[in-house]
């Protein structure tokens, strides 16, 4: 599965950036395999139509827009919550392997991002 997770730094230590949209780093996660690129661009849309031509198939996320929540869910991107505070890279990569992050959707986005998903 190809994945991609906004990071704060640089680092494949890093702790995943609790911004989506404005996220300095984006890690894309192929296999064991880990590219960390740096952000050129500045809205929620134009990085899931980025993460569609690189063929990412899941991101793993803290908080999301509606729009970019609508834009992924429309392209098939499933969409895993890492959970509050600081959540490293490496942590929640390894809670996805072990199925412990939850998938959001319609029926939770709502209680998961209810600080930031507002239309």
């Amino acid at each position: 599965m190809k994945i991609a997770v906004p990071l704060k730094t640089n680092k494949e230590d890093s702790a995943i950036s609790p911004l989506f949209g404005k996220a300095k780093y984006f890690a894309f996660i192929y296999g064991t395999k880990i590219d960390i690129v740096k952000n050129e661009l500045n809205s929620g849309s134009d990085i899931v139509n980025w993460f569609k031509n690189q063929g990412i198939e899941a991101v793993i996320i803290q908080s999301l827009g509606h729009s970019p929540y609508e834009m992924l869910k429309n392209s098939s991107i499933e969409i895993f919550y890492a959970g509050e505070g600081r959540v490293l890279l490496k942590d929640a990569l390894n809670r996805l392997q072990k199925n412990q992050l939850s998938l959001v959707d319609d029926t939770n986005i709502d209680k998961l991002l209810k600080h930031k998903h507002q239309k």
